[in-house]
């Protein structure tokens, strides 16, 4: 699937963007992230840094300690 042809490129030195709500295939497929909120960029970093809760605040623009709430 797409992302067996994603693991193929990066591990040929290909830079690839991958799209996706589905946090499971993020952490599983990517190595970085960049996190858009209404089309900006409001965070990036490598995936190994970030917790699948820091996405999701991210993503909807709230801090991670309101999501707990």
């Amino acid at each position: 699937g797409g992302e067996d042809l994603g693991a193929a490129l990066v591990g040929g030195g290909i830079a690839v963007a991958y799209i996706s709500h589905f946090l499971e295939e993020i952490f599983d497929v990517c190595d970085g992230v960049t996190i858009l909120h209404d089309g900006r960029t409001v965070g990036a970093g490598r995936i190994a840094d970030l917790t699948k809760l820091d996405l999701i605040a991210a993503m909807l623009g709230r801090s991670a300690e309101d999501i707990r709430k």
